[in-house]
């Protein structure tokens, strides 16, 4: 009986928890014309001129591997002014490149959400970013409608940022791209 009841207890917690995925962007792109280091070396130099500071966003730098793994950030300023401040605040997410002979991989995921602390109001976070089209955070004394705004605002604003990262990425890994042996 003690068995039973813990394994209905387990399943209704599980049951609880929502099966929501993180925001992800993941492909992989065919460049049948370009080595791995090739393709490394290019994808290094994305990462170069597409962040303010390389050195802190690459968190992996494994030529050997062919794996650049970076953490990057973008400021989120609120979808309204009324009571804002408590959201405004970093959504920083994670970027994996994975190179091989004529391929790569990249993978933009864990957007994640955390708002700054003002003098007079506590920060509220959304946290992880996911595909889901309601917000999961309720935060207090906010209406719903306002909590719902700010969730859409994020999920675009994420959306919108690794599209632009992946153009950029696939614009730059190309051979026209390679320097010159000079």
């Amino acid at each position: 009986m003690k068995k039973l009841i813990l394994i209905l207890a387990i399943l209704i917690i599980g049951s609880t928890k929502t099966n929501a995925q993180p925001l992800t962007f993941e492909e992989v792109v065919q460049v049948p014309e370009l080595t791995s280091n090739e393709i490394y070396e290019l994808a290094r130099m994305w990462f170069v001129e597409s962040f303010t500071n390389a050195n802190n966003v690459l968190q992996i730098n494994d030529k050997e591997l062919g794996q650049l793994v970076g953490k990057g950030l973008f400021f989120y300023k609120s979808a309204t002014f009324g009571g804002s401040a408590p959201v405004n605040g970093d959504i920083s997410f994670i970027i994996k490149i994975l190179c091989k002979d004529g391929r790569y991989k990249y993978i933009i995921t864990d957007f994640t959400h955390a708002g700054t602390n003002t003098p007079n109001t506590k920060a509220y976070s959304f946290g992880i970013i996911t595909e889901d089209k309601n917000t999961p955070v309720e935060i207090p004394g906010m209406f719903k409608n306002w909590n719902q705004k700010q969730w859409t605002k994020m999920q675009n604003e994420c959306k919108t940022t690794a599209k632009t990262l992946i153009k950029t990425l696939k614009s730059n890994i190309s051979k026209e791209n390679l320097q010159d042996n000079w």
